[in-house]
């Protein structure tokens, strides 16, 4: 586990001594997909593309034959000096989203997520979900001397959590955490606030705006005094979920080797 990370799970006595972990299930999808409707962007559809760099991910909007599924990369092989929002806007039919990915330790096969936008959304968040969480359960001995874990063999003492603000939204936010919610928040700049988060924001007056899908607080104030920032908060988009979806294996592709981002140093 890397510095200033944490994963949350339950424990349960097995025996007097002996104790058992479990994390907490990961997301059951590689690929989410969440959409809205933008009525400032026309005929077109957005597509903010969350932490796909790290992936050989491929892509096709609307109608598609299977015998002959010709897809897009979405970011090119091995990226580096990225750019932050990744964000596609294409002229195109969006009935249907498509998502793949390169399955290399299962005969590298490609796995295919099909999306159907049966709501006529036109601006999306697509994200990609970390599949390689720990999910094994762990076991540890009561000892005088604290916690023997078994499989790393040492002990582990209890400590007093710091009760300071921070520390308590930090653990907070770890137990609470949705990893796969119904909604995103968004401000216009491509920050997120999780639903659990949104409790930090009701001292401001939101109102929700149908027409834009949007919350808006007119009261709101910059901490910094930008109006023009990442971190302005006046405006909350809400991205809903896109429920309707089928996984298929061994998918027959036809790749388009050129990427919609192509992001290198050299």
């Amino acid at each position: 586990m890397a510095f200033g990370t944490a994963e949350s799970g339950t424990w349960k006595m097995i025996n007097d001594t002996l104790v058992e972990f479990k994390f907490n299930s990961a997301p059951p999808n590689l690929y989410a997909l969440y959409g809205r409707h933008n009525n400032n962007i026309g005929d077109s559809i957005r597509i903010f593309f969350q932490e796909f760099s790290n992936s050989e991910s491929l892509i096709h909007l609307g109608k598609f034959d299977k015998d002959k599924l010709r897809m897009k990369r979405i970011f090119n092989k091995n990226p580096n000096c990225l750019k932050f929002p990744n964000v596609y806007t294409v002229k195109s039919d969006a009935d249907s989203i498509l998502f793949a990915h390169y399955q290399y330790w299962d005969d590298e096969k490609w796995e295919l997520y099909t999306f159907k936008n049966d709501e006529k959304y036109n601006d999306f968040i697509a994200v990609i979900n970390d599949q390689e969480l720990p999910t094994r359960p762990f076991y540890a001995n009561i000892r005088k001397n604290g916690l023997y874990f078994l499989e790393e063999k040492k002990f582990s003492r209890k400590v007093a959590l710091d009760t300071d603000k921070e520390t308590a939204a930090f653990v907070n936010e770890i137990v609470n955490f949705n990893s796969d919610p119904d909604t995103l928040y968004f401000n216009p700049y491509y920050k997120e606030v999780r639903e659990m988060r949104m409790e930090e924001f009701r001292n401001y007056e939101y109102t929700y705006d149908k027409q834009k899908e949007a919350f808006i607080a007119e009261n709101y104030t910059s901490e910094n005094g930008d109006d023009d920032t990442f971190d302005n908060m006046r405006v909350l988009y809400s991205f809903k979920a896109i429920r309707k979806f089928s996984v298929s294996n061994n998918a027959k592709i036809h790749i388009e080797e050129v990427p919609i981002f192509n992001f290198s140093c050299e």
